[in-house]
C-alpha cells in the first residue's frame, strides 16, 4: 500500500551479503500493523540467486510475486516477466512485539503454521 513502505536495514545498512548456511536478522522497525492486516515483504536480489539452497516454504498456500530488476518500491509490479509461486522464499521468521492486552500476533514458520493443507491465499492456516 503506498506510504506504507519501510526501508529495512541489517546492522544499520540497506544492504547486505548472507554467507551460504548463515542467518541474516534486520534491525527492528517501528512499523505498527493493525489487526487482520496483510504484511508483505519485498526484497532485491542483486546479483540474483546463485544455487539453489534457499529458504523456502513450499506448502505455504501464499502467492508470492517474482519480477526482474529492484522492484522493491514498486506498489504494483507489472510486466511480461512478472511470475508467481504459491510458496514462500528466502524469509523465515518475522518477530514483533505486542502489548501485553494483545491476543495475536503474526506467524511464520513450519508447516503447519505456512499453510499445508490450506486454501492458497485465503489466510485459514
Amino acid at each position: 500500500m503506498p506510504g506504507t513502505l519501510k526501508t529495512v536495514a541489517f546492522g544499520g545498512n540497506p544492504s547486505f551479503l548472507i554467507p551460504t548456511g548463515a542467518l541474516a536478522v534486520s534491525d527492528p522497525i517501528d512499523f505498527e500493523i493493525r489487526s487482520q492486516s496483510m504484511l508483505t515483504v519485498t526484497m532485491y536480489l542483486a546479483s540474483g540467486q546463485e544455487g539453489f539452497s534457499i529458504t523456502s516454504h513450499p506448502g505455504s498456500r501464499t502467492t508470492s510475486w517474482l519480477a526482474m530488476g529492484n522492484q522493491v518500491d514498486a506498489t504494483n509490479l507489472t510486466g511480461l516477466a512478472v511470475v508467481s509461486v504459491a510458496h514462500w522464499f528466502f524469509l523465515s521468521a518475522v518477530e514483533v512485539w505486542s502489548p501485553p492486552e494483545a491476543r495475536a500476533f503474526a506467524i511464520v514458520g513450519d508447516s503447519i503454521t505456512d499453510g499445508r493443507g490450506s486454501t492458497t491465499d485465503a489466510n485459514n492456516r
